[in-house]
C-alpha cells in the first residue's frame, strides 16, 4: 500500500519528534548524515559482483559489515554519532542496538568526489527486529546522500495501531482498533511535494537502493522495484553544505547485511 503527499506541517524535522529537543537532535542527524565505505566484503566467497551504476566512476565503496565502521582495521574509518548504544558486529552483520528510548546510532563519511558527480547510488540491505512501539512516526531506520544540493534518503518509520486506525479508516467503515490492534512500519521517501509511504514488512532483510541522476530522475527501490520517482530538482535541499553518505537507527535493533555507494563522474557525453 502507497500513500503520497503526506506533508508534514511541523518544522522541526522530517517526521514529528514528540517530546522535546533530543528528538529534534536525532531527526536533524539521520536527516543530514549519510554515510559508507570498503572495497572489500565478509566472508570473501559471499561476496557479490559489483553492480555498476555509472558509465565513469569516481569512487565505489562497500563497508565491510564483518568489522565495526569505525574500527582500525576498516580501509575507510567512520565517524559515529551516538548515544548509549553500542554497535557490534555479529555474523557479518552490523547490529546497532539503540532499541531503548532517546538511543540513537549514525555513522557518516565525507565525500568529496560529490562536488563534480553527475550522478550517485547507494543502497543497503537490513531488517528492523525490535522498536519502540509507542512512538508515533519516530525514524526508526535511516540512510541517504547530501550531496550539497539535494538530499535524498529512505527511511524506516512505524505508525502505532491508533494513528493508522485514524489516518486510513472511516469510522462509519473501519472496525474498532482496539480489537485488532496493529502498528503499520513504512519505507518512506521525502521530496519537495511531500512524504511518500510504502506499506512493507520490514522484520525480514529487504535490499534498498536509491539512484540518482543530476540531470534526470532520483529513483527509489526495495528488492529491485521501483516505489518512488522524482526528478532530481525536485528532491529536498540539505539542512547542511556538507557533502556525505550516512546511515543510522533510533529507538530500535538492526541489523545491517550491506551497505555500499558509488559515485559518477562527467563523460564526454555529459
Amino acid at each position: 500500500m502507497s500513500r503520497t503527499n503526506q506533508k508534514k506541517t511541523e518544522k522541526t524535522g522530517l517526521f514529528r519528534w514528540p517530546g522535546g529537543s533530543a528528538r529534534h537532535l536525532l531527526a536533524s542527524t539521520l536527516a543530514t548524515v549519510v554515510v559508507l565505505a570498503l572495497a572489500s566484503c565478509c566472508p570473501p566467497e559471499n561476496c557479490e559482483p559489483p553492480r555498476t551504476f555509472c558509465d565513469l566512476t569516481m569512487a565505489e565503496v562497500r563497508y565491510d559489515v564483518c568489522l565495526l565502521p569505525d574500527d582500525p582495521g576498516q580501509e575507510f574509518p567512520w565517524g559515529m554519532t551516538g548515544s548509549n548504544a553500542e554497535p557490534y558486529s555479529e555474523d557479518c552483520s552490523l547490529v546497532m542496538p539503540a532499541a531503548d528510548e532517546l538511543e540513537f546510532v549514525v555513522y557518516r563519511r565525507s565525500e568529496e568526489s560529490l562536488a563534480a558527480a553527475t550522478g550517485y547510488t547507494m543502497e543497503a540491505r537490513l531488517r528492523v527486529e525490535q522498536y519502540l512501539e509507542d512512538r508515533n512516526e519516530l525514524v526508526n531506520a535511516s540512510f541517504g546522500v547530501g550531496d550539497g544540493n539535494k538530499a535524498a534518503y529512505i527511511h524506516l518509520t512505524h505508525m502505532p495501531a491508533v494513528t493508522t486506525y485514524s489516518r486510513t479508516c472511516n469510522q462509519e467503515e473501519c472496525e474498532d482498533p482496539a480489537q485488532d490492534p496493529r502498528d503499520m512500519t513504512f519505507a518512506v521517501v521525502c521530496d519537495e511535494a511531500g512524504c511518500h509511504y510504502t506499506e512493507l514488512d520490514w522484520t525480514v532483510p529487504h535490499d534498498y537502493r536509491i539512484e540518482v541522476t543530476k540531470e534526470g530522475p532520483a529513483s527509489f527501490f526495495i528488492d529491485g522495484h521501483e516505489f518512488h520517482e522524482v526528478e532530481y530538482r525536485q528532491l529536498r535541499a540539505p539542512s547542511t553544505q556538507q557533502r556525505r553518505f550516512g546511515f543510522g537507527a533510533a529507538e530500535s535493533l538492526v541489523y545491517w547485511e550491506d551497505v555500499r555507494y558509488e559515485v559518477c563522474g562527467p563523460t564526454a557525453s555529459n
